[in-house]
């Protein structure tokens, strides 16, 4: 039998869809996403390739193979699409429409739906703007970075000051009255004076919400190289944590709230699809390197654009026929849940166990899945915490009793004991939240949360 999971009121009707696009002009220095520059020729085929994705996992769904989790009418029910990267726009205004029609031809797309599309400065215009708009498309998220000609080049930014100011304004004059931007702190020979100038250039232009995420630098990355070889200095914590403090203050003054760790927002402007995963919501990632959370599972798609195509090039086999596959009235693997077995709680967790295997996903289209992993309660529960208290929010204890079973305090009693001891979390009107200094040393209470154990 399963366990508990979030399929209780609004809860059980969020479900997002994350499309990955992993092409680019060029490679970020300090980028270690599965992004790749120099791969266009293959964007024709790749498109195709998400397509029969999607209509793989409509046809699962279709047939009773995945929970009834967000399902009308058999449809998988989107409350929000994301489409990331990589650069989503260098596909171009009429690609971009095909593929949200695409997703509308395999899942219910609610009609107040979130659909973001990332865009680097330099890839869009009012025209290709004006086409994603019409098909759908209502959030867009500007990767910025910095505003200082000194920076960009050291982050292998190939955009310019004038490039960000003129994608924000046409997306504006495209009809977007939803525009994010995404800035980067904590780069190396950064000084407070910069970052307090690209703080101040971002406001000037009004956006609707602002992502500011702290540089890390990754290993095997261009960036790191250079840090690792004693050719630049590595960031300086003390100085990050200055500019994130004064980041804080700064949106606040001009009426961003800070609802998340890195992100800010106008009243009405949080994004939607992020909030599925700080909620440890349902989601399925179409493309290549794509996760998907659900069921207590976790997948993971093959990461090579070349091979994700290869692997759904052949013809999507049709319910029904042999080929190989299962039919879902099929005898399941001994010891396995059977149709006369009583269904497991919330997510139908034994009819994950019985279908969800790669073989299975591989017989009935969905070869792209590389990796299945089976997550227990007890990591659920620790997951769930932490990813809440990214929040302003923070815990719901109510909430999280409801979901699970079990009271967050009973569960994780000395972690979160110790933590308000220290001053980095605090009660608040029947949640738990993180304070102002634990949003500073969040690795500290993730830490925490995830090591603790349900008693």
């Amino acid at each position: 039998m399963g366990h508990p999971m979030a399929n209780n009121g609004a809860e059980s009707s969020q479900l997002g869809l994350y499309i990955h696009i992993p092409f680019c002009r060029s490679k970020c220095r300090y980028c270690d996403f599965n992004s790749f520059a120099g791969l266009s020729r293959l964007i024709p085929a790749y498109l195709e390739a998400v397509r029969k994705e999607m209509v793989a996992w409509s046809a699962l769904s279709a047939r009773g193979g995945l929970p009834s989790v967000a399902r009308d009418a058999k449809k998988l029910r989107l409350n929000t699409i994301y489409l990331g990267g990589g650069t989503p726009t260098l596909l171009g205004g009429e690609a971009i429409a095909a593929l949200l029609s695409a997703c509308r031809a395999s899942f219910q797309v609610e009609p107040d739906a979130e659909i973001t599309v990332e865009a680097n400065p330099g890839t869009i215009d009012v025209a290709q703007l004006r086409s994603m708009l019409v098909a759908g498309a209502n959030r867009l998220s500007i990767g910025v970075q910095s505003f200082n000609p000194n920076l960009l080049p050291l982050l292998g930014r190939n955009h310019t000051r004038q490039d960000v100011v003129g994608a924000y304004r046409a997306a504006r004059k495209a009809g977007f009255d939803n525009v994010s931007l995404d800035l980067m702190y904590g780069i190396p020979t950064e000084t407070l004076e910069d970052w307090e100038k690209d703080l101040e250039q971002a406001v000037e232009l009004e956006p609707d919400h602002l992502s500011l995420y702290g540089l890390s630098v990754e290993q095997g990355t261009a960036l790191w190289a250079e840090i690792d070889g004693g050719r630049l200095a590595s960031p300086d914590p003390d100085l990050a944590a200055d500019m994130y403090i004064r980041a804080d203050e700064h949106l606040s003054q001009h009426g961003y709230d800070h609802y998340e760790i890195s992100n800010w927002a106008r009243p009405g402007r949080r994004c939607r699809h992020n909030l599925l995963y700080w909620r440890n919501l349902p989601y399925i990632g179409v493309g290549a390197g794509a996760h998907s959370s659900f069921c207590s599972v976790r997948l993971a798609n093959v990461r090579d654009p070349a091979e994700y195509i290869a692997r759904l090039t052949p013809a999507l086999p049709v319910w029904g026929e042999t080929r190989g596959s299962r039919s879902l009235d099929s005898p399941t693997p001994r010891g396995r849940h059977t149709p006369e077995t009583p269904a497991a709680p919330s997510f139908a967790r034994s009819a994950v166990e019985s279908y969800l295997s790669q073989q299975f996903l591989a017989e009935n289209g969905l070869a792209v899945v590389e990796e299945i992993v089976d997550i227990d309660q007890p990591t659920q529960m620790a997951e769930t915490a932490m990813l809440n208290l990214r929040l302003s929010e923070g815990i719901d204890e109510h909430s999280f009793c409801r979901r699970f079973g079990a009271d967050v305090r009973q569960a994780f009693g000395r972690e979160i004991e110790e933590l308000e001891n220290l001053g980095l979390l605090a009660g608040q009107g029947g949640a738990i939240v993180t304070t102002p200094r634990g949003r500073l040393l969040g690795n500290e209470v993730f830490i925490r949360i995830l090591s603790g154990r349900f008693v």
